[in-house]
């Protein structure tokens, strides 16, 4: 009886370690994606962009957009004219946009010849007129209307609009005189360039970038920057100066500075912004935050069972489990209807 019992009890212990065995844990790498209804495919970069302007709040948005001299120069060695690409890029980035935005334009150099160059001021006379008169608001912040924006823009398809300086400071100033009166949005200003201020200081009157972008923080307005072929000269040549430029541009970008070669280069780099808004992050079964990270991002997490919460205007949790293998994707995408809600797929990589 005795050896029966201890042998009872001996069964028992056993099937208790047995049930209790605690799950594989490993580390697994995480990567996520936004994709469109019915199609699993990695850096899509318009369901992404489609996917995040559609969840994120209202937003006013400024575009500055550099109708300079430089304009006319190539993008890269044996590529096409800048603004040939600035102005295909633009034109379909706001086909993009949400109706519920707030969106202005400001374009710089597209009327007055220049009268500075590659830090000087050539002719003072041509360089006040063009860095003090040329900054020209296209579009005041309104109900957005793609017709209207097309309408602005459809000038600067031509060649013959490029013509002027480089009045960063004036721009970013009557950006944030735009932006400064709106009330309960995000407020941000996309600066497309390729170049650095010409204007201050050798232009009396010419805004200091520095400051105005100092103001423009302490006004919770964001700037960023798409900086498209500012590397190479007039000749489609490197330029040190150049090279320069584009470092000294990227600290002033309060917000994302992306540079871009090519047309899809820059479309790419408009839809980059928007899409680098939204972060999301794995909360554990404690309700403790395991990683923070946003969509194409690649992060490490150990395996098991999380609460996806994405941190939009209004926050969404979806439970997701990551398995125990070496990497997972997580797909992320909006289902079909009118009141779209966010849904989650978990795929193993092979």
């Amino acid at each position: 009886m005795y050896k029966k019992l201890l042998l009872l009890v001996a069964s028992l212990a056993l099937f208790a370690g047995c049930a209790t065995k605690p799950p594989i844990v490993m580390p697994v790498a995480v990567e996520t994606h936004a994709v469109r209804a019915g199609e699993i495919r990695t850096n899509d970069q318009e369901a992404a962009f489609d996917f995040v302007s559609q969840l994120r709040g209202a937003e006013a948005v400024v575009i500055i957009y550099d109708a300079s001299g430089s304009m006319r120069w190539p993008i890269r060695q044996g590529g096409e004219a800048r603004y040939v690409a600035a102005y295909k890029a633009i034109t379909d980035y706001v086909k993009k946009l949400q109706p519920k935005d707030q969106v202005g334009l400001i374009v710089f150099g597209s009327q007055a010849p220049s009268g500075a160059f590659d830090g000087r001021v050539n002719d003072m006379a041509r360089a006040q007129k063009s860095c003090l008169g040329d900054i020209l608001v296209k579009r005041s912040l309104d109900t957005f209307s793609h017709t209207e924006m097309q309408t602005e823009l459809a000038p600067l398809a031509k060649e013959g609009s490029y013509r002027g300086d480089t009045p960063i400071g004036g721009a970013i100033q009557k950006a944030v005189s735009l932006l400064e009166p709106v009330q309960g949005r995000k407020k941000r200003i996309v600066l497309m360039t390729d170049g650095m201020e010409e204007c201050y200081p050798g232009v009396k009157g010419a805004p200091n970038p520095r400051v105005e972008i100092d103001r423009a923080k302490e006004l919770e307005i964001t700037l960023d920057i798409v900086f498209s072929g500012g590397g190479l000269n007039a000749k489609g040549e490197p330029s040190a100066r150049s090279e320069e430029n584009a470092r000294s541009l990227s600290k002033l970008a309060s917000g994302v500075f992306l540079e871009a070669d090519s047309y899809e280069g820059i479309l790419n780099a408009l839809m980059q912004i928007e899409i680098a808004k939204f972060s999301y992050q794995l909360l554990d079964l404690n309700d403790k935050v395991a990683i923070t990270a946003r969509i194409g991002e690649r992060v490490t997490v150990p395996s098991g069972k999380y609460l996806f919460k994405g941190l939009t205007a209004a926050p969404f949790t979806l439970p997701v489990a990551v398995p125990a293998t070496r990497s997972v994707r997580i797909f992320l995408g909006l289902t079909t209807g009118d009141n779209a809600t966010p849904e989650i797929l978990v795929q193993a990589e092979k």
